[in-house]
């Protein structure tokens, strides 16, 4: 399992513990605070991300639902609840957000954007900040959708910890070689391409979403900070290290790349212990606890065992990566070996 090292060094910033003095035979345990949407395809991945870090030794606490302080306590990790209001539950939308059902198209993706990732964003930083007045965290990961991390990003930066900003979904910052996420236009560096790319990111930005971008804007002011000088969804640029999970191959191009962003490849999780088969065939009841898992977790990309017949640039958004059982044959038709 690869994960993205965090440790910093301790010129950095002046939080940081491991700047001050430590007898040099007792090397100080990292302090990692994790933040998380409650979504499971938020906070599934930063807890694949939590048990890695768990196991090279580190301290790690996460921020998110109360609902999933068991899955954090499994990992080794120490849960922390954020406020119920900045809580919600995917499956109960339409009930708990009163107006969504009257809502479509770009009018439900304002509502969304704005009642989902910006509205909690004044007690998603209080939490922050409680947590950091009682610890000096070395590093901060933070699911690129938890907008509560904004004013401490927009703030001064000797007063924070490193941030990391960790995004579940596909690269969605602007760039001037690809259209608005969502659209479902291919990229293009042309210059005709260019010129469609910065018209519609104009539209979406200014005029579509431009809801979205006044309330995180009006909010960002009502907690004494300073707006934001980007669009609300490049704001994870804000951060020390934007982290994308995948490898450049499986993204659009874009030339204009920042250079904060880093690809570092999936984060599996580890292989399962005691994992248990039956012996003797399917109709057995014969249990060895002896063998090892055909699920074990592969770290072959689906471009170098089998892939796919569409375009890799298809399905480059979703980070694919094909763990397939040992025993499996492989699927031919629907992909081809190498």
């Amino acid at each position: 399992m690869w994960v993205y090292r965090l440790q910093s060094p301790p010129d950095l910033h002046k939080t940081s513990k491991l700047q001050r003095g430590h007898s040099p035979s007792i090397e100080p345990m990292p302090e990692i605070l994790i933040a998380s949407l409650s979504p499971v395809g938020h906070i599934g991945p930063l807890l694949n991300v939590a048990q890695g870090l768990v196991g090279r030794g580190d301290r790690v606490t996460v921020l998110s639902s109360a609902d999933h302080a068991g899955k954090i306590r499994a990992v080794g990790a120490t849960p922390h609840a954020i406020p119920a209001e900045a809580d919600f539950d995917m499956t109960r939308l339409d009930i708990d957000l009163p107006g969504r059902v009257d809502t479509s198209g770009i009018k439900r993706v304002n509502f969304d954007i704005v009642r989902l990732f910006v509205q909690p964003m004044p007690h998603q930083a209080r939490a922050l900040s409680e947590l950091m007045a009682r610890t000096q965290y070395d590093a901060v990961i933070v699911d690129a959708g938890f907008f509560g991390i904004l004013p401490f990003l927009l703030g001064d930066r000797r007063a924070r910890p490193p941030v990391l900003a960790y995004t579940t979904t596909p690269l969605m910052i602007t760039s001037r070689d690809t259209a608005p996420s969502g659209m479902g236009l291919p990229p293009s560096s042309t210059m005709l391409g260019r010129v469609r790319n910065g018209a519609l990111n104009v539209l979406s930005q200014k005029v579509l979403l431009r809801q979205s971008q006044n309330a995180a804007n009006y909010l960002l002011d009502r907690l004494n900070s300073r707006q934001l000088p980007m669009f609300i969804l490049d704001s994870g640029l804000l951060a020390d290290r934007y982290i994308s999970p995948t490898v450049p191959e499986f993204d659009y191009p874009r030339s204009d790349l920042p250079a904060n962003v880093r690809y570092v490849g999936t984060v599996h999780q580890p292989p399962s212990d005691g994992f248990a088969c039956r012996r003797g065939g399917p109709n057995s009841t014969v249990i060895d606890r002896s063998c090892t898992s055909p699920r074990a977790p592969s770290t072959t990309p689906i471009w170098v065992g089998c892939w796919s017949r569409r375009s890799t640039r298809s399905v480059a958004s979703t980070s694919l990566w094909w763990p397939p059982p040992a025993t499996a044959p492989c699927p031919r038709s629907r992909c081809r070996c190498r």
